[in-house]
């Protein structure tokens, strides 16, 4: 699916103009760019929720261990 950069109208992948503004989007990715892309975030995401809860749990052990 392509966001429009202009109004933020949501377009499907085959399309060049955006359904509502006729802003010139990108060309339609394929099949296998997609697949990255969704390995990519999906591998971005667990990086950013593995982070905080660790930096969580850590200060909690040292405030408990120390009481």
């Amino acid at each position: 699916m392509k966001v429009c950069g202009d109004c933020g109208a949501k377009n499907k992948n085959t399309v060049f103009y955006c359904i509502q503004c006729k802003e010139k989007l990108g060309e339609p990715i394929s099949e296998e760019e997609k697949e990255a892309i969704e390995k990519q975030t999906e591998r971005m995401l667990g990086k950013l929720s593995k982070k905080p809860t660790d930096q969580i749990v850590e200060k909690l052990y040292k405030i408990y261990k120390c009481r």
